[in-house]
């Protein structure tokens, strides 16, 4: 909505009769293989007590929201214009496959809509590249969240190791110096590991 420019004042006093007309078209691209649809929004007057009152131009305010399915390998949606955007939208295909796709759906494509379809191109490529951030990002949390444990689990060991062994000096200076933690796991846990295996 902040991208709306406002030009020029299109309402002065109270002129309601000459208002303009707004239509708003969301499309979002994250709904379930089954949840694919057009829904509209827009004002119904309900006459709740008394006099119905006649008011006009109830039509002033819509809105469209246009769902679409994220997984691009689905049958295709029974909805012409829902399949024509899953197709141009949620696809990976470079812009002359969707030019040659826009013609194929009976639109003309002249310079304002090769214009208009460049920037949509350009849309997806920016959602491709926020999802592999996300899943880069997604992925280094679980890498750090699986590594923390796998320290936890290496300590624990450590811990349990030199309880057993009677080395409780060697302990209590693991838990306060990370160098001498280090040492410790490189020499128990590697000698442990070794004769485990030769067991």
């Amino acid at each position: 909505m902040r991208r709306h420019k406002i030009k020029e004042v299109e309402f002065v006093n109270s002129d309601y009769d000459n208002l303009k007309a707004v239509r708003s078209i969301w499309i979002c691209m994250d709904t379930a293989d089954d949840e694919d649809s057009i829904n509209r929004i827009h004002f119904v007057q309900d006459t709740i007590y008394g006099k119905e009152m006649k008011l006009a131009n109830l039509d002033k305010v819509q809105g469209v929201i246009i769902r679409l399915r994220k997984n691009s390998n689905l049958k295709e949606s029974e909805n012409k214009l829902i399949a024509m955007l899953e197709d141009l939208i949620m696809r990976d295909d470079s812009f002359s496959i969707k030019k040659k796709k826009l013609s194929e759906y009976g639109i003309i494509v002249d310079l304002e809509t090769e214009r208009r379809l460049n920037t949509m191109c350009n849309l997806s490529e920016v959602m491709i590249e926020r999802g592999l951030e996300q899943g880069l990002e997604q992925g280094r949390e679980l890498g750090l969240k699986q590594g923390r444990e796998q320290e936890r689990t290496v300590i624990n060991s450590l811990n349990l190791l030199l309880i057993n062994q009677n080395r409780f000096e060697d302990l209590k200076r693991a838990a306060s110096d990370k160098e001498y933690q280090s040492k410790l796991i490189k020499e128990l846990l590697e000698n442990d590991t070794e004769n485990n295996s030769k067991q």
